[in-house]
């Protein structure tokens, strides 16, 4: 067996706020190209974890230049659906969404290429859409394929996930060789005693926080695995906009800290600080300032 473990594409038309790219669209289409390419290259299927778009519905061009990608796919493309793709989290609801768009085209064509991997279980791999357990008989499987949030180091858990640990996961699916899992953005491979978990993480970056993650996907061979790196220049990733952000709260926390400390406001404080929102921009924050100034007026005049 030989396939490509990919997942979190989170395809979009909106750029996120993070991206400087001139062309979203196209610095999209050209990561997956880089993905069909290397399939074609090697003749190894695509294996694809979960959260085709960002969103369950996405613009048409968003879904056309996925189809015209995958029409270049000479193997097959086996998916499931993430929770970024189904309408109210509800599998139920796929053929509402743009995955289902791309289920469809798959299907009009014979089924061939696109493969709704839960519908079409295969002899050694079964497949699950967000929302869905692995039954007994599934667990006996060579491989698994889940949209499930799993981390391989403790560190890497932010406050308030859900998710559980690889080690957790192996213990839940004993019989199975290889579990693979989508909605951890961050990519890894964890191998014990011969069995595995591995996480392709996103292909292109879409979050300040991620401008450290590596991007690509994963190549199983056999009992071989190794990353393949998708270029993601790291010079089209900014956390500009959350210093900004941050530096805005700074300077609000700091005008509230000064009201507590001196207990009152006089009108040269006013006078100083209107020449401060003058100079400094707040945001939505400086209507709120305003009234609040115009309030004190009215109170002593």
């Amino acid at each position: 067996m030989k396939y490509i473990i990919t997942g979190d594409w989170h395809l979009r038309a909106d750029k996120p706020r993070c991206r400087l790219d001139e062309n979203w669209l196209q610095t999209q289409r050209l990561a997956v190209r880089n993905i069909v390419d290397y399939s074609n290259i090697h003749e190894c299927d695509i294996i694809f974890t979960g959260d085709l778009f960002h969103t369950p519905v996405v613009p048409p061009n968003v879904t056309n230049m996925l189809i015209q990608e995958l029409s270049l796919l000479e193997n097959d493309f086996l998916l499931i659906a993430g929770n970024h793709d189904c309408q109210y989290h509800n599998i139920g609801n796929i053929f509402k969404s743009s995955f289902g768009t791309i289920l469809a085209n798959g299907l009009s064509n014979g089924g061939s290429g696109i493969v709704d991997l839960p519908l079409y279980v295969l002899p050694a791999i079964s497949g699950f859409h967000f929302g869905q357990e692995p039954e007994e008989k599934d667990i006996k499987k060579e491989m698994i394929v889940i949209h499930r949030l799993v981390f391989n180091f403790q560190k890497h858990k932010f406050p308030g996930a859900t998710g559980i640990m690889t080690d957790e996961l192996l213990k839940l699916y004993p019989n199975v060789k290889w579990i693979l899992t989508g909605d951890n953005h961050r990519n890894f491979h964890y191998e014990n005693d011969g069995r595995h978990v591995v996480n392709p993480g996103t292909l292109l970056r879409q979050h300040a926080n991620e401008i450290g993650y590596e991007t690509g996907f994963y190549v199983i061979d056999g009992d071989d695995i190794e990353f393949v790196r998708v270029q993601d220049d790291e010079n089209l990733v900014t956390d500009e906009y959350l210093r900004s952000e941050n530096e805005k709260s700074d300077r609000i926390e700091a005008f509230i800290e000064s009201v507590k400390n001196t207990g009152e406001i006089s009108l040269d404080f006013l006078s100083n600080l209107r020449e401060f929102m003058k100079n400094n921009d707040l945001g939505p924050a400086s209507d709120v300032i305003n009234n609040f100034m115009e309030d004190l007026n009215e109170s002593w005049s």
